[in-house]
């Protein structure tokens, strides 16, 4: 666990017709003590499986908070924390 590196799992309501759920509200966002400002909303598309993007250095004062959502396949994304002094500088978490 890296501090600062969240999964957020929609909570989908169930019907008859499918399903609903809500991807962002700042209001909960903060609740849980995310940041709750969306400043950019950006969409990516990769014509091959397997495809690399890279890492993004993300340092004050141009740090963002990232959301990142797939909406079909699959993505393994990673963190890694460079932080000077953090308990968890140079490890890194994956997700799928």
């Amino acid at each position: 666990m890296i501090s600062g590196v969240w999964v957020v799992e929609p909570e989908p309501h169930v019907d008859e017709r499918g399903f609903f759920a809500r991807l962002w509200d700042p209001n909960e966002f903060a609740i849980q003590g995310l940041n709750p400002r969306l400043a950019q909303v950006s969409v990516s598309f990769n014509v091959l499986a397997g495809t690399i993007r890279g890492m993004h250095w993300q340092a004050a004062p141009y740090a963002e908070a990232k959301l990142i959502r797939v909406t079909r396949g699959a993505i393994w994304d990673v963190s890694l924390d460079l932080r000077e002094g953090s308990p968890t500088q140079r490890k890194w978490v994956g997700e799928e």
